[in-house]
């Protein structure tokens, strides 16, 4: 079989192939340099199998429509597609983001089964993308070990290879095609029609959990009416009892025995309340390198380029496959407040002073509703937590529905059974992390539209076209971060500060801690919600809300000083 080889020119010299990545199926994977910039992508396309075939056309059609359907899947862990796609002679090229590291596949293969612990981590990450990916009606199909990159640097799972994804309605047969990998596809994948649904995707996420834990592939579920399933146990007796449930459950033959959500399917991994649900692990945090990419935006809201960016960040592990990251916030000084010429810019936002703060660490993304459960679940130091008061339920969507009290306690919790000092942020905190050195209304620019945060689109803040206008929350991670790598800091949902209301910035403050009066039942807001308008999702916008209420537009975000 023929392959372009290193130094192979394409889209008129704009990508150079440096090697082959891969080839399987129809398709074959480059990794490519792009010539102006020397920044590295893969380049995905069909090989001389599927040129060769008399059916080149179709196959090359659904090619189109696996990059439209991953361009429209964007989060932390599904490879990212770029709009860079272009046609090579007849074929059809697929450009989308290097993911340095190996499939899970090869992965055990080199290394044996994965511990527990980050077997159900990486299943739980892969699964909460998969949600997202149902979100939008479409399933997988085809999740399996070697469709899971995980990243050289920590082992971060990435979701690839959408050919056989499709489109479904919950409840409705549909004809398909048959396509599948033995030993993780259930049984209505062996039939053209079925009612296929998140179920289907589930039977293979479970499948995937039982070959990382064993290194055994399951019985294929044609053979299941005849023979009966091997429990994971019987190659892994040191698996828990929670765990081996959870995938014999996800496998159950009959599509509605299984869970029918992976928010369902998820919650068989939580512990009892009689189960010990946590023990402090009270080692050396570990500085990881995250890498990202950045966006900037002209005063239309257009996209004028990406940049390249690096954080350091913690890992704290929560328990059953729920973790925390906290990124690195460097100390800097910079301007707290709205300038002069800022639009929509109000007294309570003035004047505006220099602020020195020294680095802390801030929660990568909003609290999620899986976070908040396993917190909630603990015993209790001030008052009772509800484990899921939100009201757009989604373990990957930011909790929401809960007062500046239930934040506290939140953060109280985790400060306990960590040994660490996490509360919420002060104002300057919030602000100079939102900012990330930047001077505009927004983190991306001077304008904003709904392709970068999740804010009421029918309101526009300078001349940008209206956008959509959501009506609830989105994933945690679904927009392009900050410089720091903060993600979700415009919009989504409004985060506590502990700071106390106050009117304007007149006085002295310690903005290192959150300001508070106990007199003052009211605490500052930041950062806007899926419902505000564009003008209060402003880096420099401050609101509030009376610490004993909640709604389902407010959420946290924890910090923290000092991780000796």
């Amino acid at each position: 079989m023929s392959y372009w080889q290193p130094g192979h020119k394409l889209n008129n010299g704009k990508f150079v192939v440096e090697k082959l990545l891969g080839s399987g199926g129809f398709g074959v994977t480059y990794l490519v340099k792009q010539t102006r910039n020397s920044k590295l992508f893969a380049l995905k396309t069909l090989n001389e199998l599927a040129r060769n075939r008399a059916d080149f056309q179709q196959l090359q059609a659904k090619f189109i429509n696996e990059a439209i359907a991953l361009a429209s899947c964007r989060h932390p862990h599904i490879v990212q597609v770029y709009p860079q796609g272009f046609q090579e002679g007849k074929l059809w090229c697929m450009v989308m983001e290097y993911v340095e590291g190996k499939d899970l596949a090869r992965y055990i293969d080199q290394n044996g089964i994965l511990e527990e612990k980050k077997a159900v981590e990486i299943i739980s990450e892969v699964s909460n993308a998969l949600g997202f990916v149902h979100e939008t009606g479409l399933i997988h199909r085809d999740i399996k070990p070697a469709n899971i990159l995980v990243r050289n640097s920590n082992l971060s799972p990435v979701l690839i290879d959408f050919g056989l994804a499709r489109e479904y309605t919950a409840g409705t047969i549909r004809t398909m095609t048959n396509s599948m990998t033995e030993c993780y596809a259930p049984i209505e994948q062996y039939q053209t029609k079925g009612n296929f649904g998140a179920w289907t995707d589930i039977y293979a996420l479970a499948a995937t959990l039982y070959v990382l834990v064993t290194k055994e592939m399951p019985l294929p579920a044609r053979f299941r009416t005849h023979a009966e399933l091997p429990s994971p146990k019987q190659y892994n007796p040191h698996l828990s009892d929670t765990i081996e449930r959870a995938i014999l459950k996800g496998m159950e033959l009959a599509p509605e025995n299984r869970p029918q959500s992976v928010d369902e399917w998820l919650e068989l991994f939580q512990p009892t309340q009689n189960q010990n649900i946590f023990i402090l692990d009270d080692s050396p945090v570990t500085l990881q390198i995250l890498e990202f990419d950045t966006v900037k935006v002209d005063n239309l809201g257009k996209l004028i380029h990406t940049e390249h960016h690096s954080a350091k960040y913690f890992t704290e592990d929560l328990g059953y496959g729920i973790t925390l990251d906290m990124i690195e916030i460097p100390g800097g000084t910079f301007m707290m407040g709205s300038p002069e010429n800022e639009k929509n810019r109000s007294d309570s936002k003035t004047p505006q002073y220099q602020v020195t703060l020294p680095s802390f660490y801030m929660a990568k993304f909003p609290i999620t509703q899986a976070q908040w459960a396993r917190i909630a679940a603990l015993p209790s130091i001030e008052r009772e937590l509800e484990s899921n008061p939100s009201e757009f339920k989604g373990n990957d969507l930011p909790v929401e529905k809960v007062s500046w009290y239930d934040a506290v306690e939140f953060c109280q919790r985790l400060a306990k059974i960590t040994g660490k000092e996490y509360r919420l942020p002060s104002e300057a905190q919030w602000e100079y992390a939102c900012r990330a050195k930047t001077t505009t209304p927004f983190y991306f620019g001077a304008a904003i539209t709904t392709d970068f945060a999740n804010y009421n689109g029918k309101y526009t803040y300078q001349n940008e076209p209206r956008g959509e206008y959501r009506q609830k929350t989105t994933p945690v991670g679904k927009f392009y971060p900050n410089a720091f790598g903060l993600y979700d800091m415009h919009g989504n949902v409004w985060e506590w500060c502990g700071d106390s209301e106050h009117n304007n910035y007149q006085g002295s403050f310690d903005d290192s801690i959150p300001s508070m009066s106990p007199a003052n039942n009211i605490h500052v807001l930041r950062g806007g919600s899926w419902g505000s308008r564009p003008e209060f999702c402003r880096s420099a916008h401050r609101d509030q809300f009376i610490a004993e209420k909640s709604d389902n537009f407010i959420g946290l975000r924890c910090v923290i000083t000092d991780v000796l």
